[in-house]
């Protein structure tokens, strides 16, 4: 079974067309690509490039309270630096009930200028997460495949 391209789903002119952090955790679906605007969700930190990334508080189905709650992330992301590639788990935890977890497998690159945050949802696949760098990244191929 293939595993599908990760697919753009939005190409306008930046910071028009960009979604929230919110919008890509509750309905971006598997292996699929979103341009994110980062501004709402960074904190300069003391290096050059480097932001904290502030999780948003989400809507998400929760089983055992049987309806839409909110969830939140259960710690911080961590520090993102322009133009470099990072990919992570991220757990959120039912406000409600306490119990229901949700965990998303992302990668994320922030380019220059932090303008714009890409974001794929890899669903625990590296597959998409190594095609996109090899189609969209700088760097030579050799030094990804390494």
């Amino acid at each position: 079974m293939s595993t599908p391209e990760p697919s753009a789903s939005n190409s306008g002119t930046p910071q028009e067309s960009l979604k929230t952090l919110e919008a890509f955790l509750m309905d971006c679906p598997p292996q699929t690509m979103w341009e994110l605007d980062p501004r709402p969700y960074l904190e300069p930190k003391n290096y050059p490039k480097s932001y904290e990334l502030r999780l948003p508080v989400i809507q998400l189905p929760c089983k055992e309270c049987d309806g839409l709650m909110n969830f939140s992330p259960t710690g911080y992301y961590g520090t993102i630096q322009e133009d470099k590639f990072d990919n992570s788990f991220i757990k959120y935890v039912c406000r409600n009930c306490g119990s229901a977890l949700k965990t998303f497998a992302v990668f994320f690159r922030l380019h220059e200028r932090s303008e714009k945050l890409t974001a794929i949802n890899t669903e625990n696949s590296h597959r998409s997460v190594l095609r996109y760098l090899l189609a969209y990244s700088d760097y030579s191929k050799e030094m990804l495949i390494c």
